[in-house]
């Protein structure tokens, strides 16, 4: 049986993330992932999915690095039964 998670720990968990994303933290962000994890981009940006925890974090920090890049979350709605959340 899978365990039911709170929406609070989806809430914590993508805050997690986010603030290693503007922190440039690729460890913090790293941990947000499965080795595996893939990231990609709508149409039209130009650019391939990121491939590997390691890749996007690192991709990421390049960002802020060299872009300047930030991040912010207006609302998270999350939904424990199903394990989805959308920022």
């Amino acid at each position: 049986m899978t365990e039911l998670l709170s929406s609070e720990y989806f809430c914590s968990f993508i805050e997690r993330y986010y603030a290693g994303c503007n922190e440039a933290d690729a460890a913090k962000m790293m941990g947000c992932f499965n080795d595996d994890a893939v990231h990609y981009f709508p149409l039209g940006t130009h650019s391939a999915p990121w491939r590997s925890a390691k890749t996007i974090s690192n991709k990421w920090v390049q960002c802020v690095e060299n872009l300047g890049s930030r991040w912010t979350l207006d609302r998270i709605l999350c939904q424990p039964e199903t394990h989805e959340s959308v920022v």
